[in-house]
């Protein structure tokens, strides 16, 4: 397939994405309420060495999970550093962006961050707010636990909760197995504290 063809196939497939999000919006949305999903794993390292991998979604390199294809856009790219609070970090995608500011940077323990913007074509029924890496020392390595904050529009919310809860979870887990397995998969940005 050409690259012409790839980037026509895209475009469709975003087309189509914001489409069915904007009619399950008109169908089922409502009063946003405020939701939250941490997912949490083991990592065979120090957490100075974790802390090294830390990446944000848009870092991670290698084939998406189908379902995070299905309802995201593809990101590109990230502008920007994440090494100081008060940092904007500009992720980029293919039809879209998110801006994150870094609030709180406890090396090599905690990185907390806000999201300023969303222009992704899902606002209609989720909007990201914030996220936070926590990372404890453990016998044998570290658990890490990957926490992501969010406005969610779909009602009711019995029924919408749970498929939000499993994307976020899937994408969580896509981020935390490739800071598993370290190496250039997890990210392109130091971290502060680096040796």
């Amino acid at each position: 397939m050409s690259e012409k063809d790839q980037t026509f196939k895209g475009r469709k497939t975003d087309q189509t994405r914001r489409a069915f999000l904007a009619f399950l919006s008109w169908l089922f949305g409502g009063v946003p309420r405020n939701e939250f999903v941490s997912t949490q794993v083991h990592v065979a390292a120090d957490p100075a060495v974790v802390w090294q991998r830390i990446a944000l979604y848009e870092e991670v390199t290698g084939r998406r999970p189908l379902l995070l294809r299905l309802v995201m856009p593809c990101p590109v790219r990230t502008e920007g550093e994440k090494r100081r609070v008060g940092e904007l970090v500009r992720c980029v995608y293919d039809g879209g962006e998110l801006r994150k500011r870094i609030l709180a940077l406890e090396p090599p323990y905690r990185m907390v961050f806000d999201v300023l913007e969303q222009r992704l074509g899902i606002e209609s029924c989720v909007i990201a707010q914030a996220g936070s890496y926590e990372i404890d020392r453990v016998p044998g390595g570290s658990d890490v636990i990957l926490t992501t904050q969010y406005r969610a529009f779909l009602h009711p919310r019995w029924l919408w909760r749970p498929p939000e809860k499993m994307v976020a979870k899937r994408l969580h887990l896509y981020i935390l197995r490739a800071m598993q397995r370290g190496g250039n998969e997890a990210g392109s940005s130091p971290m502060p504290g680096e040796s």
